[in-house]
């Protein structure tokens, strides 16, 4: 609240705000909630994120195809009923989610009415923002690492 009271003393009326810090199940719907809240509360609008492919839990860090299911078939649909978030965002680069897992989330994510936003080779040029684009993706951000391929 206190952010957000600052933020409206500068004029910023519309704010972004992402999950991804929780990635567990319960964690990610709690932040979505409380982004939920808060937008309730005051004259802002406040535009969720979910971000819950923004890195692989270490509980997962063996069996990452199980989180990638989670994320598919447990919390977008449950994120999607509830009408928690606008956005799904991947973190798609080295150490984080592949090429390959992303565009699962992202095809799960359509389907769900989702629309989509990339956090795309940031450290690696891994073909993340080509994903992005074929997607129709709203954003592509970070990208440091993009090169022009041939």
């Amino acid at each position: 609240m206190e952010r957000l009271a600052r933020l409206l003393k500068f004029g910023v009326t519309t704010v972004e705000v992402k999950s991804g810090y929780g990635l567990s199940y319960a964690d990610e719907i709690k932040c979505l909630e409380v982004i939920a809240e808060l937008n309730d509360e005051g004259p802002w609008e406040l535009v969720p994120t979910f971000l819950g492919a923004h890195a692989i839990p270490p509980e997962f860090h063996d069996k990452r195809g199980e989180y990638v299911d989670l994320l598919i078939q447990r919390m977008l649909p449950e994120i999607a009923h509830r009408h928690l978030a606008e956005f799904c965002d991947v973190f798609c680069d080295e150490g984080a989610f592949t090429v390959k897992e992303t565009a699962a989330i992202f095809t799960q994510a359509q389907k769900l009415g989702f629309r989509l936003k990339l956090h795309a080779d940031e450290l690696t040029a891994l073909g993340g923002a080509e994903l992005a684009a074929r997607y129709g993706a709203t954003s592509a951000d970070h990208c440091y690492a993009l090169r022009r391929r041939e």
